[in-house]
This record gives C-alpha cells, structure tokens and sequence, in this order.
C-alpha cells in the first residue's frame, strides 16, 4: 500500500531517496483537502489568471486542463492544475452560493435541512417531528431596513380538502379547544370536554362567509342561547322581551282596536267603524298612544284617507285610562 486510504497521502518507503518530494506532495493534498472552501462550482474551464490556492469544484463538461475532472477539487498549486476526486460525504463552502454542499457519491449538493426530527429542549418523535418544549416562544418579522418585508406570517397547509390544517389547545396533551380547517375547508372552531368528542362551536362557510353558531340553528334555538324572551303578543310590554315586527303598530299596520279607552299601551292602533269612543262621529283612525309618568296616557287620532276629512282629535287620561277627557278637535278640515 502506497497511500492512505480516504484522503491519498503517498507514503514514505523505507531507504526512499528524497523523501521530501514525497512530504511535500501530502502537504500539498492536505491543503487542497482540509476545510475545503471553493470560489465555485459552476466553471467548465480554469479560469485565466489563477493565485496560488485558489480552488474550484469541476462542473460537468469541463475542458482545457479540467478536461474529464467533473465533481473534483481543482487546486493551483506550483503553477499547475491539482486535483483531489471527493470522496461520499465531504463537505465544502462554496463562496459563489454562499452555501455549504455535500459530495453524495456521485454529485455535489446543497446541504439543505436533512434533519429528519428535531427537539428543542425534549426528544422529538414521529409524528411530531419538530418539538419544543418552552414556556414561550417567538417568531420576529425582519424588518425592511434589515431586507424583510416586515410581516410576520405562519402558514399551516394541508395536503387536501378533507385533512386538517387546525391549532390545537390541550389540558395534560387531551385536546379541549381546536381552531382551522378540520376536515374541510371551512373555518371551524370547536371544543370537547375530554378530547375525544368535539363540538362546533362556530364554523364560517368558506364560499359565502356565512356563520354558523352552534345552537343557533332556528330562531328559538337562538332566543333560548342568548336567553331571550319574545313578546307573547303585539302590545306585550313586559321588560327585557324582544320585540317582533309589527309590535305595538311598528313596522306593519296599525294594531286593531275595539275600544280606545282600552288603548293604554304605547304604540299605534287602527280603529274602523265599530270601535268604541272614537272622536267625532267615528270611522277609521290611527291611534298614536303616548305615556308619561306610567299613569299619564295621550291618544292623538289622525282620520284615515278612506274618509278624507284628515280631521285629528287628542284626549288625555291621568289615571291610567280609568277615565279619560273629551276629545279635542286639533284640525277638522281636509
């Protein structure tokens, strides 16, 4: 054996005249060998003026001096070309890329992220192959001052329609809260009491951007969610029920009346000819009711268009519609 193994130092034989040149030339691949950094690696010829040292890897189709040396570590030494044929897993720095590459066997290569699980504080493991184990952590934008652009965005992105792309919140690992995508494309927020069964609590359809609630599929459903009470009828005025459309005369037509002396609740009533204590000789009115001070009741009756007369009366009551004053003509002319 005449050289060593990875690296092809010559040896020094026994009774060897000028043992030297044979140290000198081991120096030299040394050199060329150790913390190996290169100008390049995409050159096919020597470049014109080399400096003594200066090292490159060989592209493919190489010419000139190179010519048949692809993949291998061309050194100026002396005034000439050496070359060093990379063995599986050397490194080098290509100052070109600003990268460091491996050498796989066959090929240069990037020495991109091989890393297959990685744990920050804790041991990772599959499926989890990034794990930390911190009480906080922090993602920083880069500043556009700094060549960012200043934003600051996580991106969670799942193969298809029907995975998950979600955050999950969990108490002792048992998931309790889950936000994302869960098993559609739509946006889902959801919560479970032992982390087997889930429920949505809110979902947002992805076309429309309707939200869905949970409880909040039909109107009573929701009243009964949020703890709210309709009116039982259009002139219920008990606190805190909500009021529906047409209550009280808002919203629709004015709330039939039979008898206006009865009319005590504020809101707008219609009276036709058969109503009891209209103004004047009667026909069709809208009643507005007013109260002041609970017991203070104002009716203001304006005629309706049937009978064209626009005629409007007003009249009080401060009993509560016990007793009432008679009707005042404010306008009797059309």
């Amino acid at each position: 054996m005449t050289e060593t193994l990875h690296l092809g130092l010559p040896f020094i034989e026994d009774s060897q005249a000028q043992k030297h040149v044979t140290h000198n030339e081991a120096l030299r691949v040394l050199d060329a060998t150790v913390q190996v950094a290169v100008a390049d690696m995409t050159r096919t010829a020597p470049p014109a003026s080399p400096t003594e040292g200066q090292r490159h890897v060989v592209a493919s189709g190489a010419s000139g001096d190179w010519a048949g040396r692809a993949a291998a570590i061309a050194t100026w030494q002396g005034g000439a070309w050496t070359f060093v044929a990379p063995q599986a897993g050397w490194r080098a720095w290509s100052a070109a890329d600003a990268a460091m590459v491996v050498f796989d066997g066959a090929a240069w290569r990037a020495l991109t992220n091989p890393v297959g699980l990685l744990g920050v504080n804790t041991t990772a493991s599959a499926p989890n192959r990034l794990s930390v184990k911190s009480n906080a952590a922090l993602l920083a934008a880069i500043p556009a001052a700094e060549g960012g652009s200043g934003d600051a965005r996580l991106q969670i992105s799942k193969a298809a329609a029907g995975n998950t792309a979600s955050v999950v919140f969990s108490d002792d690992y048992a998931g309790r809260a889950e936000f994302g995508l869960a098993g559609s494309d739509d946006f889902r927020l959801k919560v479970s009491p032992d982390g087997a069964t889930w429920l949505d609590a809110l979902v947002i359809d992805k076309t429309t951007a309707n939200v869905a609630l949970h409880g909040f599929s039909d109107a009573a459903a929701t009243r009964a969610s949020l703890g709210l009470v309709k009116q039982s009828s259009a002139f219920d005025a008990t606190a805190n029920r909500v009021m529906t459309a047409g209550a009280f005369g808002w919203g629709g037509n004015g709330a039939a009346s039979a008898d206006l002396n009865a009319a005590v609740v504020p809101g707008i009533y219609a009276t036709d000819p058969a109503t009891a204590h209209q103004p004047g000789s009667g026909g069709y009115f809208n009643v507005l009711v007013m109260r002041l001070g609970g017991a203070r009741v104002t009716q203001l009756a304006m005629q309706g268009a049937a009978d064209e007369s626009n005629a409007c009366f007003m009249r009080g009551s401060k009993d509560g519609g016990a007793t009432w004053s008679a009707w005042s003509a404010l306008h009797t002319g059309s």
